[in-house]
């Protein structure tokens, strides 16, 4: 599957420690139809294998001890550039 330059959706999943489900969350999200999607990961220095999953299936992991600032401003990025945006 080729991506888009210029997504139309971007899916940001903050996480921590999430090995168990986040390849089966992955996955799900790129079986879906409509590929016009980039997928982003802001992950809080998880101690499993979560960001070596992570980076078999997103299109961007950031690695970030403050989560929370860091999908703040993922958010305000997208927000700059973006006519629309769903939360």
């Amino acid at each position: 599957m080729i991506k888009p330059k210029n997504p139309l959706i971007s899916i940001i999943i903050p996480c921590l420690n999430e090995e168990k489900y986040i390849e089966s969350t992955l996955k799900t999200i790129k079986n879906q139809k409509l590929h016009n999607f980039e997928i982003i990961i802001i992950d809080g220095l998880s101690k499993d294998n979560t960001v070596k999953i992570a980076r078999e299936y997103a299109d961007r992991v950031i690695v970030e001890k403050n989560v929370e600032q860091a999908l703040l401003e993922m958010l305000e990025q997208k927000l700059q550039k973006e006519k629309y945006c769903y939360l």
